[in-house]
């Protein structure tokens, strides 16, 4: 996200910025306005939560931007993720790990480019661009894990 900002920031768009409260979201949004002359808006929300993200449309608005031109959804649950049933063989996954992950991964994409449409549709040729991983397409080959000690690929990433 932080490489992505950067350069849209360098191609001169002004952005929104958006991530969890505990981001240091306040000082990038000053660092890349003042790197890069561009106005930035900065968001906290957590994305496993909809009730938070229901909010955003309103903060936006609240920070006079009035369209977007791109959205870029590129948060995730991945590596580095410490949550219980995580990274753990398969068999041992827990389901309430998965739907964390799927709100945030998943759902969080959908509901963003619906709740953010009113803003995309007033700017011409508008984009969504959704990031994923390759294990979306194709599963993790198990061997590359095998000397990472606990080191893994859960099924929700994917």
């Amino acid at each position: 996200g932080l490489c992505l900002a950067r350069k849209l920031a360098v191609l001169g768009a002004n952005l929104v910025l958006l991530d969890r409260e505990s981001s240091n979201l306040d000082a990038l949004k000053l660092e890349l306005g003042r790197e890069y002359s561009t106005k930035c808006v900065s968001v906290a929300c957590d994305l496993e939560s909809a009730s938070q993200r229901a909010m955003i449309p309103l903060q936006i608005a609240n920070s006079g931007v009035e369209s977007i031109l791109a959205l870029v959804n590129n948060a995730a649950l991945g590596a580095g993720v410490n949550l219980d049933g995580w990274m753990v063989p398969f068999e041992e996954q827990s389901m309430e790990t998965w739907a964390r992950v799927m709100e945030v991964n998943l759902a969080s994409c959908f509901h963003l480019c619906q709740i953010l449409r009113p803003f995309l549709i007033k700017a011409p040729n508008a984009s969504v661009l959704n990031v994923g991983s390759i294990y979306g397409v194709s599963g993790p080959d198990w061997r590359l894990y095998d000397e990472l000690d606990g080191t893994g690929n859960p099924a929700a990433y994917a």
